[in-house]
């Protein structure tokens, strides 16, 4: 059995296609995350902090508590955007080496890749764009965190 250079290299192109798809998925996923648990969070520090009694709108646990726990889901979605970024680095570096293996394999100017190349990149861009507006509307819901625990009052037992 001898050494079959453009079987091989066949082989190692799916395998890195496979590889790069497994990538894109990651992303979506990445992102589907961070809004996930952005939510949960934000839901739960809700749920948990504040209630209502005789006097108005008031919260159960330390101001403290809910003020730093509102800041969760910004770190965590900058976490994600981080992991976001590298999974989209190594994309680029498995893409640029699927383009050697397709010239290696064909003619040149055919191929995945120089197919992309004409065509704008939509999904990488459209879910940094998602994960900035993500941050943005954490920030929001840190101010109005803040500004309704600023408004109310601890919470007192009626009697």
């Amino acid at each position: 059995m001898g050494y079959e250079p453009q079987e091989l290299h066949l082989e190692e192109f799916r395998q890195v296609k496979s590889e790069v798809s497994a990538l894109l998925a990651r992303v979506e996923a990445l992102v589907r995350y961070a809004v996930l648990i952005t939510a949960a969070i934000y839901s739960w520090l809700i749920v948990s902090s504040f209630d209502y009694d005789r006097n108005g709108i008031c919260y159960k646990i330390a101001r403290e508590m809910i003020s730093y726990g509102s800041y969760i889901p910004i770190v965590l979605s900058l976490l994600f955007a981080l992991l976001i970024g590298v999974t989209y680095m190594h994309i680029v570096v498995m893409g640029k080496y699927l383009k050697k293996i397709e010239d290696f394999l064909g003619v040149t100017g055919l191929g995945w890749e120089d197919h992309w190349k004409s065509k704008p990149r939509v999904v990488i861009p459209a879910m940094a764009f998602f994960v900035i507006v993500l941050l943005v509307a954490d920030t929001f819901a840190v101010t109005e965190l803040a500004k309704s625990v600023d408004q109310s009052h601890v919470c007192t037992r009626s009697k």
